[in-house]
């Protein structure tokens, strides 16, 4: 509906838009109207919002990568129509993703939404998906049958993972790709990394500042930022780890096995992404002019995927080649604010329903989970475990873990108790944390990153009678609508 000020030529803009576009994944016209000013556009069928449909599905691990897989194709479809009549791309914010009930199919509205929209870009080629959902015994046959490991990895990692957002100390050394072991809610002082790989490969960003902010990169390295362009600004350098997660699903289970890992799986966090910063405080005296001078970028590897900060991370000068180095006392004196580090780490984590569904998807695809089998297979860097971690600690050698487990452990519990416990609820805890930006030297960021090792049986079945409410009283679960994916051909 559009009312008020451009109201009718926006109403006619989107009317042409949507003529032009008839594809099953992209809302179709069914009428419109306009009177007193208000002008409106009807559109065929009923469409449920995305995440509530989504939503219906949490509870069977296998149905919801199965609806991911089914809107990606959906929406690329979507988007190569729309890339067909108007010769441009369909970005993320110019789109809000509704579910037609009626088919189970995606359909793209090409208006910006107010809430975050679902990223589904990353399309597995060569797939169609042309299956009614029906049992979630169905589903996981279906998915393993028409699912590359890979492409299942995807959906895993970008659609079934929470973001960590963790803040650590100054003179903490980050490797990237590595696993921690962080409470959600809690400082962290030290993390401890409980495995690594020392072949991920690594991107590393340019010094970031506001926008409009004039960058130099001078011939030794240094980033230099004219003082007025960073006064009340933190300044962000990004190194990332893009290929860091399909390693880890790969042999997720293997690791936690070795470490006795039965229960708190949120609580282990891939390291993907550090950001080390440069806070500058603004100030009510007359600013300076002068330049601040960043380190080289290579200055922060200590390693094949570590980082940390270097010694001497900035500096002041009155000259723009650097030369003259204002020390802190000198810079203080003349009005320069002193700067701030901090080190943030981004990462994702898991809860068990992705790593009991890894396990009996990896065992379907006839790979052992508790080795590292599969990802020797698809020839990924391989973990090891971390020498933070406590001898006592770990399931014997590391080694050991290439052995098939014990008959026991092979054995589905026919306990409906003990399967009701193992629910299939995604995490819907994201937030990280975020606490007070630490200065360079201070040790004064906390952590606790104990874990509650009891036990918990990751092998029941997939669908299940009950599950705990946010209040830790068994439900009965709905059963889900029937979901339809269906490709049409054009």
């Amino acid at each position: 509906m559009y009312q008020g000020n451009g109201a009718e030529e926006e109403w006619w803009q989107q009317l042409a838009k949507y003529t032009s576009l008839r594809h099953p994944n992209i809302v179709q016209i069914y009428g419109a109207a306009s009177s007193g000013g208000i002008h409106a556009t009807l559109f065929h069928d009923h469409l449920v919002p995305f995440q509530q449909y989504v939503d219906t599905y949490r509870y069977s691990h296998f149905t919801t990568v199965y609806f991911y897989a089914c809107c990606t194709v959906d929406f690329h479809a979507a988007s190569d129509h729309v890339y067909s009549t108007f010769q441009r791309d369909l970005y993320p914010n110019e789109y809000t993703v509704w579910i037609r009930p009626s088919s189970g199919q995606l359909c793209a509205e090409l208006i910006p939404s107010s809430t975050l929209q679902p990223y589904l870009y990353h399309n597995p080629a060569g797939i169609s998906y042309s299956h009614r959902i029906s049992s979630a015994s169905d589903m996981k046959l279906m998915v393993v049958e028409s699912l590359t490991t890979k492409w299942y990895h995807n959906i895993c990692s970008i659609y079934l993972s929470q973001f960590r957002t963790i803040s650590i100390s100054t003179s903490k050394t980050v490797n990237l790709g590595a696993i921690i072991s962080w409470s959600p809610g809690h400082p962290l002082k030290d993390p401890v990394e409980i495995a690594d790989t020392p072949n991920v490969h690594t991107s590393v960003d340019v010094w970031e500042s506001c926008e409009g902010a004039e960058r130099v990169v001078i011939e030794d390295g240094w980033t230099r930022f004219k003082s007025h362009d960073v006064f009340n600004r933190t300044i962000k350098l990004g190194i990332w780890a893009p290929t860091s997660r399909g390693p880890w699903l790969s042999q997720a289970n293997n690791i936690f096995r070795s470490l006795r890992i039965m229960s708190n799986f949120e609580d282990y966090v891939l390291v993907c992404d550090v950001y080390f910063g440069i806070k500058v405080p603004g100030t009510t005296e007359e600013l300076p002019a002068g330049f601040l001078f960043l380190s080289p970028r290579k200055d922060f590897k200590t390693g094949p995927s570590s980082y940390r900060w270097p010694n001497s991370p900035a500096y002041w000068s009155l000259t723009p080649s650097g030369v003259d180095r204002l020390t802190l006392e000198e810079a203080t004196q003349l009005g320069f604010p002193t700067f701030q580090c901090t080190t943030e780490i981004v990462g994702r984590s898991w809860d068990a329903s992705v790593y009991k569904g890894l396990r009996k998807f990896h065992q379907a695809k006839g790979f052992d989970p508790d080795t590292q089998e599969l990802a020797r297979h698809l020839e990924h860097p391989l973990f090891e475990l971390s020498a933070e971690v406590d001898s006592t600690f770990a399931h014997g050698d590391f080694k050991a873990t290439e052995q098939p487990r014990a008959a026991e452990d092979e054995h589905k519990s026919d306990d409906p108790q003990t399967e009701a416990s193992v629910s299939e609820d995604v995490d819907t805890n994201t937030e990280g944390s975020h606490p007070e930006q630490d200065n360079h030297d201070s040790d004064s960021v906390r952590t606790n990153c104990g874990a509650d090792h009891s036990a918990e049986n990751m092998n029941s079945e997939d669908q299940v009678s009950s599950a705990p409410n946010a209040s830790g009283v068994a439900e009965k679960k709905p059963d889900p609508p029937t979901l339809h994916a269906e490709t049409i051909a054009l």
